[in-house]
């Protein structure tokens, strides 16, 4: 494994890859489906939307003590 230095970006958002779902057509979706999104998507309150990435992010920074920090750069 190899050491990530600080200030380095390990994700980046990119529209043609990953999904921005509103928070009202999450609402719609069945239960079970919500749930997947409510559980691995990112939501940002600003915006009112889930963003959910697809390239295993959902992996990434899940400690009570992260080492990651989202700048919130769109």
């Amino acid at each position: 494994m190899e050491a990530v230095t600080a200030g380095t970006v390990v994700w980046r958002y990119d529209p043609m890859f990953d999904i921005e779902l509103s928070a009202s057509t999450v609402e719609s979706f069945p239960s079970d489906v919500a749930g997947v999104v409510y559980h691995h998507a990112e939501y940002l309150p600003d915006h009112q939307i889930f963003r959910l990435g697809n390239d295993a992010d959902i992996f990434m920074n899940h400690s009570d003590g992260p080492t990651l920090i989202d700048l919130g750069v769109r």
